[in-house]
């Protein structure tokens, strides 16, 4: 394990300076590389669904670099700043690994039979999880061959109750580092079960969408399908935006309409615009929003590029226009979909998500609360909800962006105004930034993360932040038997 210093010096560099600029961090500790040392990154990478299910069962390879990763960085003292970054209220969210959920599903099959250490571990949780809930011995049930039957509906059961075991494990390594922000995780998960996980365990939900992702990237053989997205419905827009939770800010933290499809251009009206009417907390378009020299600004588009893409670009400007500025006003109108504890227990349904039917419902109408006591919570949550300031004050000539504030604002250590973006900052490993632009690429278009932002999180005088949904989220977690979705505004 090692984090290269000269790379954690551009990360502090580059902190530094956002901080100055009032934008946030959105920090992901694991995502393809996992602090291996640089020969050993195409294998780690390579591995990468190995890695992602492991995570789900404690498996040590990962949690020792977890733990190593998170203590390395967090007590890391910036020396641009003087603070440590688990102080710095700039850091305003911590995912746990990108996009975990692809360690699952159908990938999982294939990857046991390359890795047969990997199949035992795998066996020995599940039998355990049978064993428990059973109550007699499980010791030769073997992994079900498919999503069918009373197996398989256990099977599914097995991922949800695991995915929030691993999430509770990685916050607790957070919290005993000494971060008191916010944290959330399974960034690509949009079926019931990691959606009940999230209700449990995530005070913010975080989602990755993109329309007609190519089958290999850019190498040879890749095909991306060819239709168009409004043609679609949204699907890919309505699909995530289903995934809202009652009560919690929802960020989309990676989307983008994939090159080489021929309708990339409907990118900002529906992910902008929709977004927008939904009251999105922020918006992180993937990849390389700005490219900041000439050699990288002329180098051949890629699947998800958007710095050297005139047509993407333009998108981001559309976005800025009806997402940031707000010209797509949030709608006042709302429409819930309660899923009972009963409903996503049986027949394999905590591996589906909402239907397409019921996920059409967002493009119409917003987040709707029909939880008992909600209505209260979520008035409460008015005056709890926001991030600390960055530090400065954002650009004057940018605050007219931001919607008016609450009638009775929660009263916060502002050094001044609010911030104007958010921005993703994805971790690979210690040896590897991408590029200092690449991820640095400015790729969020949030709306100064509308109204979990507005405010700020509580935080002591010294930075240590104050958990703004602690109570929500515990009052939240009693409703043992049943979780709410959002739906979405409309412009009536």
């Amino acid at each position: 394990m090692e984090i290269n210093p000269l790379y954690l010096d551009r990360w502090d560099y580059l902190i530094s300076e956002l901080k100055k600029e009032g934008i946030y961090v959105h920090l992901v500790v694991f995502s393809f590389h996992l602090y291996a040392k640089s020969a050993d990154n195409a294998k780690t990478f390579a591995d990468r669904t190995l890695h992602k299910m492991m995570m789900y069962l404690d498996g040590k390879w990962e949690m020792d670099r977890f733990r190593y990763a998170v203590n390395t960085l967090f007590h890391h003292v910036n020396p641009y700043t003087s603070m440590a970054w688990k102080d710095d209220p700039v850091i305003a969210f911590v995912e746990y690994y990108n996009e975990q959920a692809l360690g699952l599903g159908g990938r999982i099959r294939p990857m046991l039979k390359q890795n047969p250490e990997a199949e035992r571990h795998l066996l020995k949780y599940w039998r355990a999880f049978l064993e428990k809930k059973y109550g007699r011995p499980m010791k030769d049930a073997p992994i079900p061959p498919s999503s069918e039957g009373k197996a398989g509906n256990d099977f599914a059961l097995f991922w949800q109750e695991r995915a929030v075991q691993c999430a509770k494990q990685c916050e607790a390594i957070i919290r005993a580092a000494g971060y008191r922000g916010l944290v959330t995780n399974f960034s690509a998960a949009k079926n019931l079960g990691h959606s009940a996980a999230r209700w449990e365990i995530a005070p913010v939900v975080d989602i990755h969408a993109y329309f007609n992702h190519p089958s290999n990237w850019m190498r040879r053989g890749s095909i991306i399908a060819q239709n168009s997205s409004i043609a679609a419905a949204t699907g890919y827009w309505k699909n995530a935006n289903s995934v809202k939770l009652t009560g919690r800010p929802f960020l989309c933290g990676e989307y983008n309409h994939c090159f080489w499809n021929p309708y990339r251009y409907e990118l900002g009206m529906v992910y902008g615009g929709y977004s927008a009417l939904q009251g999105y907390g922020a918006l992180m378009v993937h990849e390389q929003a700005v490219l900041l020299d000439d050699s990288a600004a002329s180098a051949p588009v890629n699947c998800f590029s958007v710095g050297n893409s005139p047509l993407l670009r333009a998108s981001q400007f559309l976005t800025a226009c009806l997402f940031q500025r707000g010209d797509v006003r949030t709608s006042p109108h709302q429409v819930s979909l309660l899923v009972p504890r009963k409903f996503w227990t049986i027949d394999a349904n905590a591996e589906k998500g909402v239907s397409s039917s019921q996920a059409t419902l967002g493009l119409l109408a917003g987040d709707i609360q029909h939880l008992a006591g909600a209505a209260q919570l979520l008035a409460d949550l008015e005056h709890q909800r926001g991030l600390a300031d960055t530090g400065r004050a954002a650009h004057q000539h940018q605050r007219a962006l931001h919607r008016a504030a609450a009638q009775h604002p929660i009263q916060l250590p502002h050094a001044g105004g609010e911030a104007d973006l958010l921005i993703l900052l994805q971790r690979c490993n210690g040896g590897c930034l991408y590029s200092v632009c690449d991820t640095l690429c400015l790729a969020a278009f949030g709306r100064a993360l509308r109204r979990l932002l507005h405010h700020g999180v509580p935080r002591a005088a010294h930075g240590a932040a104050a958990r703004p949904f602690g109570a929500l989220a515990a009052a939240l977690r009693a409703e043992k038997d049943r979780f709410c979705f959002h739906a979405v505004p409309s412009f009536v």
